[in-house]
Formats: structure tokens, C-alpha cells, sequence
């Protein structure tokens, strides 16, 4: 052994359901991970950001979705103030 730990943070992680969604997205934070912030953001196909918000801590987030055009969508959610995250897509079925 040479002594030299590993620093590298284990990569974030969500889950989003349900897929199709309908009238509300709910996001789980994948349970050990811990960050101060987290960041959802959701992108049209156009990768536009049609939708962004902040949370100070993970656990079960809900987004209701009463507001946005039925299609398919990306979810990225930011982990901390570094904005390492993961992308997820779903749809909205009505």
C-alpha cells in the first residue's frame, strides 16, 4: 500500500418516477449520498431549462408538472456547489 487514500466522492445518483408522469415528478435522492445543496433542473429537447429550483437537502422532491406541455423531457439533478450531477429523461403522457 502506498498510502494515498482515494478522495474521489461517489458519483450522484437519482431516481424519478413516475415515468410517464402525469400530473406531478417526484425525485429520490439515492440514500448515503449528502449534499447541502441540490439543483433540479429540466430541459425540453431544444435543451432549453424550462424549469430550475434549489433544495437544501435530498431525500423525495416533487415537482408538480400542471405547467408543462406534454413530451419528452430531461432532469438534471446537482449535487452540492461543485454541480456534479447526472441527467435522467422522461415524459409527460396526458
Amino acid at each position: 500500500a502506498s498510502g494515498v487514500q482515494n478522495l474521489t466522492q461517489p458519483t450522484p445518483d437519482f431516481n424519478l418516477f413516475p415515468n410517464p408522469a402525469n400530473q406531478d415528478l417526484f425525485i429520490e435522492i439515492v440514500q448515503g449520498i449528502q449534499f447541502e445543496q441540490v439543483t433540479v433542473g429540466i430541459y425540453n429537447p431544444l435543451s432549453q431549462l424550462v424549469y430550475q429550483e434549489y433544495y437544501s437537502s435530498g431525500g423525495m422532491i416533487s415537482i408538480p408538472l400542471n405547467s408543462f406541455k406534454p413530451g419528452l423531457y430531461f432532469c438534471k439533478v446537482s449535487f452540492g456547489k461543485s454541480g456534479t450531477g447526472a441527467f435522467k429523461r422522461f415524459v409527460i403522457s396526458r
